[in-house]
């Protein structure tokens, strides 16, 4: 059986992976599930996350309120 995760919190520069591949991937797979994006490179990244489908994105450095506070506010939107 495959469940579908509610919110995933990624990073768009990981070693050995690309976020915004990661993205789209996800929203491939499960249509409802709810991206937060954070980067601490290129803002620009930021817009082609929401574009690939994040619903919130944030710069590092990130205060574990401002994180909470975009989980929060992703799970309480419709999808």
């Amino acid at each position: 059986m495959r469940r579908t995760p509610d919110v995933v919190v990624t990073d768009l520069k990981m070693p050995g992976g690309d976020g915004i591949e990661l993205i789209e991937a996800l929203v491939g797979m499960f249509p409802d599930v709810k991206v937060v994006a954070v980067t601490g490179a290129v803002t620009d990244m930021l817009d082609t996350a929401k574009m690939m489908g994040a619903r919130a994105t944030l710069t590092k450095p990130v205060s574990p309120q401002s994180l909470l506070k975009a989980v929060a506010q992703v799970l309480s939107t419709p999808s």
